[in-house]
């Protein structure tokens, strides 16, 4: 059973947005999706700790720099 109707939900706003869309542009929206992680999850990434960011980083209780 392929997916015909897609939602974007925004947090901010508590909204929700659904609207259809062809099974092909849905695949290529996924493959899209798929190609943009693996590129994110082969990047070199170095942290660059500074009290001023880690504070308010999102992502600090994984990050091996948190001790900052």
């Amino acid at each position: 059973l392929e997916p015909k109707r897609v939602t974007f939900y925004y947090l901010r706003t508590n909204t929700a947005l659904s609207f259809e869309r062809s099974p092909d542009v849905l695949d290529q929206a996924r493959r899209q999706i798929l190609s943009m992680a693996r590129q994110i999850k082969t990047a070199p990434f170095t942290a660059t700790p500074s009290i001023a960011i880690c504070g308010r980083c999102d992502y600090r209780t994984l990050c091996p720099s948190s001790a900052v």
